[in-house]
């Protein structure tokens, strides 16, 4: 059967079984159980969907996947899913390392559908025969289980222990922090946080996230960004470099102009959380305004999206000592050192930016045993190139505008809504 993506919506089919969910169990007994909040992404939800529409496949299915568990399946001819991956199906006991055996009861489910939890570091089996000659490798490599990616980046930054968050800023801002206990409480599932098994078996993964950072900042280049495309193809320069030269043209707080990030609906650190009616808002315009502004004003509003998050973890008394930076946010001085000035932390940047490809490849040589363990692999990767410490006085700024945005997605939160509906 066709794969159903993280962010497929059946037409906003999987909110009845959410609604099953939360009538049967209660939010706060599932969260405690999984680490993970009820949210539309979960692959349960696909599989009760199987069930009530697609009843004939159901009924001959004899395994139900992941992306991870499939591709494992093709290069091996076996089946496995990581602890960190199956943390996220809404089926998993992130803490007794199982499937949850009453909820696969009651949604008459078999557990021999699904595969068979184990360490991300395990050896799943050699490549198969036909892939190796498709790929032109030898079928003595060994393939290893993977990851999530937020776990990957996470040893890829040398998160092995507390206190080290990962800032991963693709598309998606994604910020991840080991901790020693999962993060479990009810104030926080309902603010979207969850949590997931760390590659560290000792370790759990808090994570938050934003859902529009860099592609945030790629719209706002395609539609108002049309002089620096221009200009750059002319001169053979960074498009982006152009928007940050302009953005540094306006002072900390972008003369007054505030926006909430929310192009593709809210992340997680608000209330309601994960609320896909919310929408984008620029405010504060006047007629003196500039572009340089609005250019800033765009990286103000996702870097105070990112602080939400961690002033939620550090509430929780989950320490955050260093903070790194990772993906196409980490190639940016202009916002790395704004992002320092909001959040008030240095901002760290290592060698290699792409932190789930080395986590990856990291995860890939403990397991096969190159490496002794993860602490090992850690010091013999992991090294950071830069760091950007925060500028006191635009610190202070921030403190005081952060405190206006906080209550900007209640501000706006029934407008949206309302907007939302219109067709």
């Amino acid at each position: 059967y066709p794969a159903i993506d993280s962010q497929d919506k059946k037409e906003n089919g999987y909110q009845k079984y959410l609604n099953w969910f939360q009538d049967r169990y209660g939010a706060e007994r599932i969260y405690q159980i999984t680490s993970y909040p009820l949210a539309f992404i979960a692959p349960a939800l696909r599989l009760m969907w199987f069930r009530d529409h697609e009843p004939e496949i159901f009924r001959r299915m004899v395994k139900f996947v992941t992306f991870q568990d499939f591709t494992l399946l093709r290069l091996t001819g076996k089946t496995a899913i990581d602890y960190s991956m199956a943390s996220r199906t809404l089926l998993f006991n992130a803490q007794e390392k199982s499937w949850v055996k009453e909820f696969l009861e009651d949604l008459n489910v078999s557990s021999e559908i699904l595969s068979e939890p184990c360490l991300s570091s395990n050896v799943v089996g050699h490549l198969s025969e036909d892939i190796a000659n498709e790929l032109g490798l030898s079928p003595d490599v060994l393939i290893v289980a993977g990851a999530h990616d937020q776990s990957c980046s996470s040893l890829g930054i040398g998160g092995i222990q507390e206190g080290i968050a990962s800032d991963g800023t693709g598309s998606v801002e994604a910020i991840a922090t080991p901790t020693h206990a999962p993060f479990i409480s009810q104030s926080y599932h309902d603010l979207g946080f969850s949590s997931e098994c760390h590659l560290n078996p000792d370790l759990y993964l808090a994570l938050g996230y934003h859902l529009t950072a860099g592609s945030l900042v790629r719209w706002y280049r395609d539609c108002l960004g049309k002089f620096e495309i221009q200009k750059a193809q002319s001169e053979n320069r960074d498009v982006y470099q152009l928007i940050t030269e302009s953005a540094q043209q306006s002072p900390p707080g972008a003369n007054g102009l505030l926006v909430l990030p929310h192009w593709s609906g809210a992340g997680t650190g608000h209330y309601p959380m994960l609320n896909p009616s919310s929408r984008g808002a620029i405010l504060g315009l006047t007629l003196a305004h500039k572009k340089s502004d609005l250019d800033r004003a765009i990286f103000e509003g996702i870097s105070f999206e990112a602080r939400l998050i961690i002033e939620t973890f550090e509430k929780a008394e989950i320490p955050i000592d260093a903070f790194v930076v990772t993906g196409g946010g980490a190639k940016s001085p202009f916002w790395l050192q704004l992002k320092a000035d909001i959040i008030g932390k240095p901002m760290k940047v290592p060698e290699t930016t792409e932190a789930s490809a080395m986590g990856a490849a990291m995860l890939s040589a403990v397991g096969s045993g190159f490496f002794i363990n993860f602490e090992d692999a850690v010091e013999n990767f992991c090294r950071i190139k830069a760091e950007y410490f925060p500028e006191q006085s635009a610190k202070k700024r921030y403190d005081h505008i952060f405190r206006i945005y906080q209550d900007l997605y209640q501000s706006v939160i029934d407008i949206n809504t309302r907007l939302s509906q219109v067709d």
